[in-house]
């Protein structure tokens, strides 16, 4: 049976069926382990399940209703199934817990973007450079967010 750890480190090699499968071992011992279905959610997330990474940080949220990392994970789905309003929310909400975590910024600048507000997206996108001037993914955002304009 795998550890929680050994969970993290599967997700950090990139082996998400691994995650999958050892999230849901952890799963089976203890159904209120909300790391377990957040690892889960973020393994499916990165497969291309969104409609199922979105039923598991759901799962997460109501065992962690505080956790930011699963608003912010919650709220990329959820930009990604355009359901953009409530997208909006848990980013902003997460990046309260979290004012500093590039990943948080770079979500609300992505939904942002999707809902036209080009303005608020680049003020997301140059704080994330301001914390990370090297940042590679928010100088594509902030090139993304220049070509649409």
């Amino acid at each position: 049976m795998a550890t929680l750890n050994e969970t993290i480190d599967a997700f950090n090699r990139k082996d998400y069926v691994a995650v999958i499968r050892m999230a849901s071992d952890l799963l089976f011992e203890n159904r209120n382990n909300g790391e377990a279905f957040n690892l889960m959610g973020a393994a499916c997330q990165m497969l291309n399940k969104d409609e199922q990474a979105l039923a598991l940080f759901e799962h997460a949220n109501r065992l962690m209703p505080n956790d930011p990392r699963v608003m912010s994970n919650m709220a990329a789905v959820l930009c990604n199934l355009d359901h953009l309003e409530r997208a909006e929310e848990l980013a902003a909400r997460a990046l309260e817990w979290m004012p500093n975590q590039i990943t948080f910024i770079l979500n609300c600048a992505r939904t942002a973007l999707k809902m036209n507000k080009h303005t608020e997206a680049r003020q997301y996108i140059l704080k994330a450079l301001k914390i990370d001037p090297i940042h590679r993914e928010a100088h594509v955002a902030l090139g993304y967010s220049l070509l649409i304009c």
